[in-house]
């Protein structure tokens, strides 16, 4: 006996062919549709935008980026200082972007910002590469660099000597004032300069410069930053061959001028340290013994000397700084403070003495 077969039912074959059709169709619909958004998605130029600022400002590499600005950099400064220029910015925040209205329908304009800095300006224009869909790729027509944060530095050093900054030479140029004076100037025998001091103004600088100089002798010197007068001032390098050789005769040109205004010695014992002709020796002559009260005992004490520098071969000058103790008694004895710059020139084949200028001194008296 045969076995009869169950048909399945007209309505439900119906109800399969269409679930399965529909099924099929919204398949096709949202293939269709994610296809769409996808294009449209890419085509957005934030999307864009984001890529070129993350190329140019994110990561350790800021090749293609220093290429940009270098063009507005100093000559002082180069890919080191705007690396550490660049790092100090990125550092007070994260970079964010934002878009800028320019009301051309093929542009759009998009601004960078970290913390409270603007860093760059994007330009992009729709181009002719489509994604489909009726959607256009952007692609970068432009970035514009906003100005890096700049400063100043100004240093004075001594005429004569080269400034680098960050290792190059600042011209003259840099020169905003030249030939001040020292007080030395106003000693100099004749055809002998002085220390004269030359100031340098260097602007547009992006980071912290390494500042030397290269002194008359040729020797790298670091200037010395004054919060006073917020100056980098070369210091003068001081000649210790001279120091090794005139130390004692500047202490005994000094105690000997000492003694003789305490009238402890005689004018004959200047001569071996003064030079007779000078102006300084004449006046020594006439106006500067004092005649000191009677006293038993004359002596020295924290006596040091240096800052020896030779303005040529024939002169120099040096300083020293001491106490005369003049003991008036048993019971009495005056401490006099030395500060003195003491003033040689070539007499002969000696160093004579030609002038003393007293920075601080307390003044013998007569009592």
């Amino acid at each position: 006996m045969s076995k009869k077969t169950k048909k399945l039912p007209v309505f439900y074959a119906v109800l399969i062919a269409l679930t399965v059709t529909g099924i099929l169709i919204t398949a096709v619909v949202l293939n269709v549709l994610w296809d769409f958004l996808s294009a449209y998605e890419n085509a957005l130029p934030k999307y864009e935008a984001q890529r070129v600022f993350d190329r140019y400002y994110s990561g350790e590499d800021f090749a293609e980026l220093y290429q940009l600005y270098s063009g507005e950099m100093s000559k002082y400064e180069g890919r080191d200082q705007f690396e550490k220029c660049m790092r100090a910015v990125l550092s007070t925040g994260k970079p964010e972007s934002y878009e800028v209205t320019t009301g051309a329908e093929d542009q759009m304009c998009f601004s960078l910002r970290c913390g409270k800095s603007k860093l760059a300006t994007l330009y992009l224009r729709k181009s002719d590469e489509t994604l489909g869909w009726g959607q256009y790729l952007w692609k970068l027509d432009r970035l514009v660099p906003e100005k890096l944060p700049t400063s100043s530095v100004k240093v004075k050093t001594l005429t004569g000597s080269t400034l680098l900054i960050n290792g190059v030479e600042v011209g003259r140029e840099g020169i905003t004032e030249t030939d001040i004076p020292t007080e030395s100037c106003d000693h100099m025998p004749d055809g002998v300069d002085g220390i004269t001091y030359t100031v340098y103004t260097v602007d547009g600088l992006i980071a912290s410069p390494s500042i030397t100089c290269l002194n008359s002798k040729g020797e790298l010197v670091e200037p010395r930053y004054d919060n006073r007068t917020e100056f980098f001032t070369e210091e003068i390098t001081y000649d210790e061959a001279l120091r090794t050789q005139y130390s004692q005769l500047a202490v005994e040109a000094l105690q000997t001028y000492q003694r003789y205004r305490a009238n402890d010695t005689s004018r004959a014992s200047l001569k071996k340290y003064f030079d007779t002709s000078s102006d300084f020796y004449n006046a020594i002559m006439h106006t500067t013994t004092a005649w000191f009260a009677a006293h038993t005992g004359h002596d020295y004490s924290d006596e040091t000397v240096g800052e020896f520098y030779a303005y040529s071969d024939e002169v120099f000058s040096c300083r020293y700084v001491g106490t005369q103790i003049i003991t008036m008694s048993r019971t009495n004895t005056k401490y006099f403070d030395i500060d003195c710059v003491i003033y040689f020139r070539l007499v002969g084949d000696e160093y004579k003495v030609y002038y003393m200028d007293f920075k601080s001194s307390n003044e013998l008296d007569d009592n």
